[in-house]
């Protein structure tokens, strides 16, 4: 029996999948296609209902990659655990049906699923909390472990009606506990793993904390004993959680600050095929630092213009005052030998706003509020982080420089 590991991450195509540290858009037929999953989890005499949606993304090199929606795992996580899941994936070995869960959260950590089967009765899982390592690192810092080592009740027949903590009862059955024929296409390579980690298990949880260099800093001495029923979820709050998904991930934003851009990789090789096939590339690009510098500089190349123009329109009206008050100021009525009469234009006239429109028309193609309101792709980027973005990249020229020397 093995224990605990990280070798899925040899595989590249794996490894680019997983250490994505921030899931940025995620196409709504993905999300639509999900499938419902809920582990009902009683230990220590405490009771949690997690509720999620699984989606495989496809298969390369043997390996299922998929994502994992909604819930996280509070019983391997501390009381006091204040991270939002920024992107929640899985890759599953086929042959061995390894799997290795990431959860990257937005307070700097890191939590690995890992779960393996040694037979068709036993499973084998352990949760492990890092400190999010840095870009290109594996995981190292231990925070926070919890085993679980249980058995699958293979006698289970009939019904059974669980109620959660929140008073909601859930049946449980042998229909509960399979895919039918749509969630099997769904799973199509991987149904042998999921037919295997769903089901009704009983085993034992332990926990152990680290210190800051790693170390066991004390595991909670007594054994807790778990249940835990996965099962698969056909209800009107498979749908709404799915809408909620939707909400979060398949609403295009512009960049509002540079946490989004670190931790972004490219996909490329193997992965980028797969992840055209459906429909996952688009928005990479919007996101590529070449794209970035281009849009910045169009925007900026267009406000550089906007300006010139309005202050070619000020110019003009200040202009028109002076005529004004020259013409004003001789009495008489007599005429210098350098000064033409003008016609006073007054600042409320509608001819001079005609004349503005036409001077506007001719310098500046398009009208202020286009260029406020402009197309999707355009709007890449927030004008409030341009400067950041710029100091950003120049950052990035700077320490690459530094290193070459």
């Amino acid at each position: 029996m093995n224990g605990f590991s990280l070798r899925l991450l040899d595989n590249e195509v794996a490894r680019q999948w997983l250490m994505c540290r921030k899931e940025l858009y995620i196409p709504a037929h993905i999300i639509e296609s999900s499938v419902g999953i809920c582990g009902d989890t009683y230990y220590g005499g405490e009771r949690e209902r997690m509720h999620f949606l699984m989606r495989p993304i496809g298969v390369v090199d043997n390996i299922m990659l998929g994502l994992k929606l909604g819930a996280t795992y509070p019983f391997a996580l501390p009381k006091n655990f204040d991270g939002v899941p920024l992107c929640r994936r899985f890759a599953v070995d086929l042959e061995s049906l390894e799997k290795l869960e990431f959860h990257w959260f937005s307070n700097d950590t890191l939590l690995v699923d890992w779960m393996q089967f040694p037979s068709e009765q036993e499973r084998l899982r352990y949760l492990v909390l890092f400190e999010a390592p840095p870009i290109g690192k594996r995981p190292a810092k231990l925070l926070r472990s919890t085993e679980v080592v249980s058995l699958k009740d293979s006698l289970f027949s009939g019904q059974l009606r669980v109620e959660t903590i929140e008073g909601e009862l859930h049946e449980w059955s042998s229909s509960t506990f399979s895919l039918s024929t749509d969630e099997q296409n769904v799973f199509h390579e991987g149904v042998s793993y999921i037919s295997r980690a769903l089901g009704l298990f009983h085993g034992s949880l332990r926990t152990t904390v680290y210190d800051e260099d790693g170390k066991p800093l004390y595991t909670y001495d007594s054994i807790v004993p778990i249940e835990t029923g996965i099962h698969v979820v056909r209800s009107s709050k498979t749908e709404y959680l799915k809408t909620l998904e939707m909400q979060r991930h398949c609403v295009y934003r512009p960049i509002e600050d540079m946490c989004q851009l670190y931790g972004v990789e490219m996909p490329s090789g193997k992965l980028r095929m797969l992840l055209e096939k459906e429909q996952y590339m688009w928005i990479y690009r919007f996101y590529d630092e070449k794209v970035v510098q281009a849009a910045i500089y169009r925007r900026l190349r267009k406000k550089k213009m906007l300006r010139k123009h309005l202050q070619g329109i000020s110019s003009s009206s200040e202009k028109c005052k002076n005529e004004k008050n020259k013409w004003q100021n001789n009495p008489s009525g007599k005429q210098s030998k350098d000064y033409e009469p003008v016609p006073v234009v007054s600042a409320t006239n509608e001819k001079h706003f005609s004349l503005q429109e036409n001077i506007r028309s001719e310098l500046f193609p398009w009208s202020i509020e286009e260029e406020f309101v402009s197309s999707r792709n355009d709007v890449l980027l927030d004008q409030s982080v341009e400067r950041d973005l710029f100091l950003f990249f120049d950052n990035k020229v700077a320490t690459k420089d530094s290193n070459v020397v």
